[in-house]
């Protein structure tokens, strides 16, 4: 397969060998492709594997099957068959290239959707990497990548503060952040400050939430987020 720059980018966040060799060998065979191999379909369809494999060794092992079957499914497993510029936003949530700065800069609305996804991402790969750790002789040995992780995000969408009472790391599932079921509903600027409102749809964690962005390095960037508690927002963890 053909490869873009970005592609190279993305493999290159694969931190577990294995896992990168398996995706290596995977892209050296022919895919089952949908339609001609232009780079957009190739890249679609690259994206794809990686998204899956970035989940862990069973969503690779789904992805591996569908490269040489029919990649129309391994879009719809990846969530990319719907929008055809889904691989390209999920790419910019990753990626720290100049025209993902330059989208997440653009407006308040945009960092907050883009730091959504990349936290359900990151809740997702790390509980596979824990399940995929519990049975060897170092069950802990998943933790520094996943704490890194989470880290780049953090430095990455937010302001550069301390945050003694924050996320340390923690992680659930389903995923706490769920692009599917948090949707904005309204947002504000005043001046260098900004907020964003969601309502997120969850049994735990579920309502109103106001993320609070400044202006830092002109960037807006994620400075905290609150949770509607009636009538009053009170402090939440991002």
């Amino acid at each position: 397969m053909q490869f873009t720059k970005r592609t190279y980018q993305l493999i290159e966040l694969i931190s577990d060998r294995a896992i990168k060799a398996r995706v290596l060998a995977l892209f050296e065979n022919d895919a089952a492709l949908f339609g001609p191999p232009t780079l957009e379909v190739l890249e679609r369809v690259s994206f794809s594997v990686l998204k899956l494999a970035m989940q862990g060794p069973e969503q690779l092992k789904v992805a591996e099957e569908l490269y040489r079957i029919d990649t129309r499914d391994l879009l719809m497993n990846a969530e990319f068959a719907n929008d055809v510029r889904a691989h390209e936003k999920w790419c910019k949530s990753l990626l720290d290239d100049p025209d993902a700065s330059m989208h997440e800069s653009s407006s308040p609305e945009s960092v907050v959707t883009a730091f959504i996804h990349a936290m359900n991402e990151w809740e997702v790969s790390a509980w596979a990497a824990r399940r995929q750790a519990r049975d060897t002789s170092d069950p802990e040995s998943y933790w520094p990548e996943v704490s890194a992780k989470v880290e780049r995000i953090f430095t990455k969408f937010c302001t550069p503060r301390e945050r003694p009472y924050g996320r340390q790391a923690s992680f659930q599932r389903p995923p706490e952040y769920e692009p599917k079921t948090e949707q904005i509903v309204g947002s504000e600027i005043v001046g260098a400050k900004a907020h964003v409102d969601t309502e997120r749809q969850a049994p735990l964690g579920g309502g109103s939430l106001r993320y609070v962005l400044h202006r830092h390095d002109d960037r807006w960037r994620i400075d905290n987020v609150k949770q509607k508690d009636r009538d009053k927002w009170i402090k939440a963890i991002l």
